[in-house]
C-alpha cells in the first residue's frame, strides 16, 4: 500500500484544526454544520452528504444539514434491508460502507462502496447519522473512512456540547426565575410579618388611647351640657377640645383598619425620615 503524500497529510491536519475552530466559535449551530460539511468536501471529495439527528421520542431522523442530492432515510432502509433506521443505528455503532446500486452500470461497478454511513454515538447511545455519497464509479478508501469517522466523532462532541449548553441555559433561566419567585415570597413574608407587628401595635395603642380619650370626651360633653353660663371663650375652647378629641378618636379607629403599609416622608425635604401614611394604609382607601 502506497504511503500518503506529505502534503495531503498536512492538508488533513489543517482540516481538523479548521473544524475545531468552527465548532469552538460556532454561532449559530446551523452555520457550523454547513461550514463543516463544505470544509470536509475540500479534503475528502464526495458528491453529497447529509447530517441527521435522531428524535428518539418520535423515532425519526431530523435533517440538520446537507450538501448535494442525498439518499433519503426511507431509501436507505430499503438499501440495507431494514424496516426502521433508528433500530439499525441502535445495533450498529461503527462506520459502514455500502454500494449504492445504479441500474445504468454493470454489476462490477455496482459493487463499489460508494455510500458511507457514520453513526454518531455518545456514551454508547446513537444520537445521529452522517452520510457521505460518491458516484457509483468512485469508492471510498479506508483512509477516507477513518478520517470521516474521526470527523463524525468531532460532530458528536459538538452536538453533545450544544445540548449541554442549551440544557444549562434552560436550567439557569429556571433557577433565575425560581430566585425571583423566592425573593418575592420572602419579601411578601417580611411584609406580612411587618404588617402583623404594626397591627398588633395599633391595637394596643387604640386600647390605651380609648380609655383616657373617653374620659376627656365625656367630661367636655358634661361641662358643655351642665354649665350654660360659661364665658363664650371658655365654651369655644371646650368645643375645640371636643373636636380634637373626636379627631383623635377617628385616627384611633383608622389604626384598626390598617390593611397595608405605605410610608411617607416626615419632612418634605428629607426622605431619610419616614412615617406611616395612615390614610393610604387604612382599609377602604384607594391607593395610587
Amino acid at each position: 500500500m502506497s504511503e500518503e503524500p506529505v502534503s495531503r497529510f498536512w492538508t488533513k491536519i489543517g482540516l481538523m484544526a479548521e473544524l475545531a475552530a468552527v465548532f469552538r466559535n460556532a454561532s449559530p449551530e446551523q452555520l457550523a454544520y454547513n461550514k463543516m460539511l463544505k470544509l470536509v468536501q475540500g479534503v475528502v471529495p464526495f458528491d453529497a452528504t447529509a447530517l441527521y439527528l435522531i428524535r428518539k421520542h418520535e423515532r425519526r431522523l431530523m435533517l440538520l444539514s446537507d450538501v448535494g442530492e442525498m439518499i433519503s432515510p426511507s431509501s436507505l432502509c430499503e438499501l440495507i434491508g431494514v424496516p426502521d433506521l433508528c433500530d439499525w443505528l441502535m445495533a450498529h455503532q461503527e462506520s459502514v460502507l455500502l454500494p449504492e446500486h445504479d441500474c445504468r452500470r454493470d454489476r462490477a461497478e455496482e459493487a463499489r462502496d460508494s455510500l458511507l454511513m457514520v453513526p454518531l454515538v455518545a456514551e454508547g447511545n446513537p444520537i445521529g447519522l452522517l452520510l457521505f455519497k460518491r458516484d457509483s464509479g468512485n469508492a471510498f478508501r479506508d483512509k477516507d473512512v477513518k478520517l470521516l469517522s474521526i470527523i463524525g466523532d468531532q460532530i458528536t462532541s459538538f452536538i453533545e456540547r450544544s445540548r449541554y449548553h442549551h440544557a444549562l441555559k434552560k436550567t439557569n433561566i429556571a433557577l433565575m426565575k425560581a430566585q425571583r419567585e423566592l425573593k418575592a415570597a420572602q419579601e411578601r413574608l417580611i411584609d406580612d410579618e411587618r404588617l402583623k407587628a404594626v397591627r398588633e401595635l395599633a391595637a394596643s395603642i387604640n386600647h390605651e388611647i380609648n380609655n383616657p380619650l373617653s374620659v376627656i370626651t365625656g367630661n367636655v360633653e358634661n361641662l358643655l351640657y351642665v354649665n350654660k353660663e360659661f364665658d363664650e371663650k371658655i365654651i369655644e375652647k371646650l368645643k375645640i377640645i371636643r373636636g380634637e378629641a373626636s379627631r383623635i378618636a377617628k385616627i384611633n379607629r383608622r389604626l384598626l383598619e390598617i390593611q397595608n403599609l405605605f410610608s411617607t416622608s416626615y419632612y418634605e425635604e428629607d426622605d431619610t425620615v419616614t412615617m406611616l401614611d395612615l390614610e393610604k394604609s387604612s382599609f377602604g382607601v384607594k391607593h395610587e
